[in-house]
C-alpha cells in the first residue's frame, strides 16, 4: 500500500471520529480509538493561529498481535481544522503531523525497525493525501511541533522538530482558519497492543482574538490535563501537559 493511501485512510478515519455521525464502527469497522483529547471548536468564530507542542515518544507497543504484519499500524498524532459544526468534516483539510509505527514499518515506507516509530507532517484533504516521507525516529526522542497560519502566504505551516533540527515540514491549506484541537491514538486492523503513557507537553496555542471561553471546551477521555492558563484574556492559552494514559489497543 502506497504511503498516500495509508495517510488518506488515517486522516480520514480520524475526522470521521470527531464527527457525530457516521459511527466509525460503521464506515471504517477495522479501526480502534484509543485515549484522546479534544479541545474546540473556539467559542466565537475565534481561530489559532499558531500551535506550538511537544511529544515525549513512549516506547513501541508491546504485546501487539503478530498475524497481518503488512497491515496493521498504530498513529499517534494531534490535528488541526477548521469548525466542523459548520461543515461535513470529510470536506476540510486536516492538518496532522503523524508519529506511526508498524510491524513492518518498512511497508509504510520508512527504515525503522520494529523497535522505532516514524514520523511525516502530513495534511487530509477532500482531493488527496499531502505528505512527506516518514522519517526513522532514535529511541526515547522527544519532539517538537510547530502549525502556524502564514500571515504572508495564508497557508497553513507544519514542521516536526528533533533536538532542535527541523526533519519534517510541509505547507498547504491555504485560507483554513484552525478552531479545533485534538489528539488520537489510532490502530488499523485492531491488535496494536499494549502502547505506553505519553505526554504532550508545552503546549501554546495563539488565537486571532481572544476567547476567554476556550478552556471550556476541552474533553478527555483516558487523559488527564495540567489545565489550560491565559495571562492576557484569552488571545494565548498554554497547557503544561496533557498525559495520555497507558491502553491496550488490542481488547
Amino acid at each position: 500500500m502506497s504511503f498516500t493511501t495509508i495517510l488518506s485512510t488515517l486522516a480520514l478515519s480520524a475526522l470521521v471520529r470527531a464527527a457525530p455521525t457516521p459511527s466509525t464502527d460503521d464506515v471504517y469497522p477495522n479501526y480502534e480509538y484509543g485515549n484522546m483529547f479534544y479541545l474546540g471548536p473556539t467559542t466565537n468564530s475565534q481561530y489559532i493561529t499558531k500551535a506550538t507542542y511537544s511529544l515525549s515518544v513512549p516506547a513501541p507497543p508491546t504485546d501487539y498481535l503478530t498475524s497481518s504484519p503488512d497491515e496493521r499500524w498504530l498513529s499517534l498524532w494531534i490535528g488541526l481544522q477548521d469548525n466542523p459544526n459548520t461543515s461535513d468534516v470529510l470536506d476540510m483539510n486536516f492538518v496532522q503531523p503523524l508519529l506511526n509505527w508498524g510491524p513492518n514499518n518498512a511497508i509504510w515506507g520508512c527504515d525503522a525497525d520494529v523497535e522505532h516509530w516514524c514520523a511525516a507532517a502530513s495534511t487530509y484533504t477532500p482531493a488527496e493525501q499531502i505528505g512527506q516521507e516518514y522519517v526513522a525516529l532514535p529511541s526515547n526522542a522527544t519532539l517538537d511541533f510547530v502549525v502556524e497560519v502564514n500571515a504572508d502566504t495564508g497557508m497553513i505551516d507544519q514542521s516536526i522538530s528533533l533536538a532542535g533540527k527541523i526533519i519534517s515540514q510541509e505547507s498547504d491549506s491555504k485560507g483554513m482558519q484552525p478552531a479545533v484541537f485534538y489528539s488520537g491514538t489510532e490502530c488499523y486492523l485492531d491488535g496494536c497492543g499494549t502502547v505506553d503513557a505519553h505526554s504532550w507537553f508545552n503546549i501554546t496555542l495563539e488565537l486571532n482574538e481572544a476567547d476567554a471561553d476556550l478552556d471550556k471546551t476541552m474533553t478527555l477521555t483516558g487523559a488527564t490535563s495540567s489545565g489550560m492558563v491565559t495571562t492576557d484574556g484569552g488571545k494565548t492559552w498554554t497547557i503544561e501537559s496533557i498525559v495520555i494514559e497507558k491502553q491496550n489497543m488490542t481488547e
